[in-house]
């Protein structure tokens, strides 16, 4: 085992932590040579304590939220499978809204021109960005680099997918990864681009910095720049906060934008493939080519994840970095310490790198670094079971400071759909890769994941001049977490069983951006029936709500009724809660609550175990009598109407209390008054329900011949129709009056009201003549 193994030293010999500290200085204290091993934290050769994997006790952290652009017009996780398991390739041609290449043709073979006709490019107005939802001036928007203005519409998807709402003044971290100076470069050279805004907007420190001002973010800001493996270490840097409390959660981003030749005229002349192709693992290999990519993705601890309802997308079990330290030159990759980050990762997680199936590779196509890493990676997973390497530059290029987050996202989607994508432009196999000596397999065609191993998958990313990093994923399994289970059955959100209408909330910024909310929404929810709880659920608790609002109503896969749109008003409208007497119960009352909503259903269960405790307990329960069809309720005596009319507004009090729903004034009518006081904090629950039980039943003892009936009209109008046994009960304003008195008599004036004026409001009321 001594030579299978790397050099680990758990603290008292059972415990490792994922996200260790980084290596700082070397094992030895003196600088690696070449003519001996390196010793500076690189060394494979020393086992695990006791020559066993522990299981660590740190922290796991899930991916929740994914946001993206990505060359060949992929804007989300759909299209980027659809590219990956399809073996597509999305090189294009260099845009002209980029630079004009033909500017720059090298057929004269003259300084500063360029060979390279094509290149990964994104399909974006990079002039176009949302200013609804950003503070941006006109005078920034005009300057600021088109990686900021990207960045903050993919930061917010990404918060999206993740179903993260309550973020501002969190300490969120945010981390961008970063490659060129491209922007900058090119506005130095037009001093009409100085001012104010040129610091904000063309230089790359602002890159995470008007991320964190634009959302409210309150934990780390940092840029990264360690070269194509920035976005790879800027994830390690957020786990290892995120683990030291630095931050609650973050959001990982990389930028790479291709706006000036500049960089390309300088790398055509070593590192770039000619044709701008990568032919990884091929013996073709000739060079990278550079892309464009805008990558995000929303992290925290999995206990946190699942704790707030957030889709765990995957999990990361352990990142790492080290570096390269002295190698045959600069930029010359160093397969040994590629070998030992790989090793200290699954250290540190406390894995057996044996029992995974699956490495993406950094894999550049270049001709010394491909062989290198294949080489390191055969020595850590390769054996008798074998390893599946793959790359992604085939398909989308080479972002350079976005790539390792490329990769990422790349085998999140792997983990999701269970399959590893195929490695395209692999048609011979470079000779100078020990394919059969470590059993190295490069995939043709989308795979299904070994079953004699974990769905995991180890990513490596490694920057020009030797910045590591090494991140192990895992999927979350059987147990992944949704925000909401198909047609709400025993979800962990509380909701239960049903086929009722839902309600689908919809908001935007703008009343235009709503409307098309609403159509596509619509259109989804047709393709998608049985998806529609969990779409509701997650529009409703897990995004954020604007300005411009509308709702849909839903039946399945029909849509019953659409509102107009409506902007909330600018300041708060206080809320006030109005608890009705009897009168304005029905048959069936609350059916679909008492079915549906297992707080309301348990409240109404535990007023009931009052009144049965009671020294003249009811003979009835209330859901049974308010479940009671037209034909055999007695809701409208007022032995039942009373205490059922305050047991559901008890109840739904509660709920809406549960929904942070506070009212500035309660007012209540009639018996009212009773859930009024009970909402107001002035009686208990089971005081409440007690009182309206009782003003019930005295009812029951001594029953007049009398009825009230409401009439339309003023008390003056309303005098006209009087007859002897008949009186005005209540001036409520100046269109309504209630009638009191014998009850043939009320029916009199009634119906003589309804002879003169046929139109005019009338109804007897369903009381007895307690009232």
């Amino acid at each position: 085992m001594s030579s299978e193994y790397p050099e680990c030293q758990p603290s008292n010999g059972t415990q490792v932590h994922r996200f260790p500290e980084p290596v700082g200085t070397t094992a030895n204290g003196s600088l690696p040579t070449h003519d001996k091993p390196m010793t500076n934290g690189h060394s494979a050769q020393t086992p695990l304590q006791n020559g066993k994997f522990d299981k660590s006790t740190g922290t796991d952290v899930a991916i929740c939220g994914i946001g993206l652009r990505l060359p060949g017009g992929i804007r989300n996780c759909d299209d980027y499978w659809n590219l990956l398991y399809n073996g597509l390739d999305a090189r294009s041609l260099v845009p002209s809204n980029r630079y004009n290449v033909d500017g720059f043709d090298d057929s004269l073979g003259g300084k500063d021109t360029i060979k390279l006709k094509h290149g990964y490019f994104l399909d974006e107005d990079l002039s176009a960005l949302d200013t609804s939802f950003f503070t941006l001036s006109k005078g920034e928007l005009e300057k600021v680099d088109p990686q900021q203005r990207l960045l903050l519409e993919v930061t917010r998807e990404c918060l999206e997918d993740a179903g993260e709402v309550n973020y501002r003044g969190k300490t969120i971290g945010c981390y961008v990864g970063t490659f060129g100076d491209d922007w900058l470069l090119m506005s130095a050279k037009e001093p009409l681009h100085g001012g104010v805004h040129a610091v904000t907007g063309y230089c790359d420190l602002m890159l995470a910095n008007r991320i964190s001002y634009e959302y409210d973010f309150r934990g780390p800001s940092l840029v990264i720049k360690t070269g194509c493996s920035a976005s790879a270490v800027a994830l390690h840097e957020a786990c290892r906060a995120i683990q030291r409390g630095d931050a609650s959660s973050a959001v990982i981003a990389g930028a790479s934008m291709i706006t000036t030749p500049a960089l390309t005229t300088t790398m055509s002349q070593g590192v770039l493939s000619p044709d701008a192709s990568c032919k990884t693992f091929d013996v073709a290999v000739d060079g990278y080519a550079r892309a464009e990519a805008i990558t995000a993705i929303y992290v925290k601890p999995l206990a946190d994840a699942l704790r707030d309802g957030n889709p765990v997308r995957a999990v990361i079990k352990a990142t790492s970095t080290n570096a390269d330290g002295r190698s045959v030159s600069l930029v010359t990759p160093n397969g040994i310490a590629q070998e030992a980050l790989m090793r200290k990762a699954y250290c540190d997680a406390g894995l057996d790198p044996k029992d995974t199936a699956f490495v993406e590779c950094h894999g550049t196509g270049t001709p010394t670094g491909d062989p290198i890493e294949a080489t390191a990676v055969g020595k850590v997973f390769g054996g008798e079971k074998g390893i599946y390497i793959t790359s992604v530059k085939p398909n989308v290029g080479h972002s350079e400071g976005s790539a390792g987050l490329s990769s990422v996202i790349k085998c999140v989607l792997a983990l999701e759909h269970k399959t590893i994508p195929p490695n395209i432009k692999f048609n011979k196999p470079n000779p100078n890769i020990p394919f059969a000596k470590y059993n190295l397999t490069v995939p043709l065609k989308p795979t299904p994941f070994p079953t004699d191993r974990n769905q995991r998958i180890s990513i490596n990313s490694f920057g020009i001049g030797g910045s590591n990093a090494h991140i192990i994923l895992e999927s979350y399994g059987s147990q992944q977490n949704r925000v909401a289970h198909q047609n709400g059955t025993a979800g962990p959100n509380g909701l239960s069983k049903h086929t009722s209408p839902k309600l689908l909330l919809l908001s935007a910024n703008t009343e235009s951006s709503l409307q098309k909310q609403i159509k596509l929404h619509v259109e989804w929810v047709l393709k998608h029936a049985d998806s529609v709880a969990d779409l509701v659920y997650t529009r409703a608790n897990h995004r954020e709500h604007l300005p411009q609002r509308a709702f849909v109503i839903l039946d399945g896969a029909n849509s019953i009724e659409t509102s107009s749109a409506a902007k909330i008003p600018s300041d708060s409208l206080p809320l006030v809660l109005v608890f009705s007497g009897q009168g304005a119960q029905w048959p069936m009352m609350a059916k679909e609550l008492i079915q549906n909503d297992t707080a309301f259903r348990d409240d109404l269960l535990s007023l009931d175990a009052v009144l049965q405790r009671l020294q003249f307990p009811p003979s009835w329960s209330i859901i049974d009598e308010l479940l009671k069809p037209a034909n055999t309720t007695q809701i409208h005596k007022a032995e039942l109407s009373q205490p059922l009319c305050t047991a559901v507004q008890i109840a739904l009090f509660n709920r809406f209390s549960s929904l942070n729903l506070i009212p500035a004034a309660i007012v209540g009518h009639s018996s009212g008054e009773i859930a009024g006081a009970y909402a107001a904090g002035y009686i208990s629950m089971e005081e409440a329900i007690t009182i309206a039980y009782y003003r019930g039943y005295v009812t029951t003892k001594r029953t007049l011949n009398g009825s009230m009936a409401a009439i339309g009209m003023g008390a003056q109008e309303v005098s006209d129709f009087l007859c002897d046994g008949v009186v005005v009960a209540c001036e409520n304003s100046q269109s309504s009056t209630t009638i009191s008195g014998h009850a043939d008599k009320v029916a009199q004036v009634v119906e003589a009201i309804k002879q003169k004026q046929p139109d005019m409001f009338t109804r007897l009321l369903k009381i007895t003549c307690f009232h």
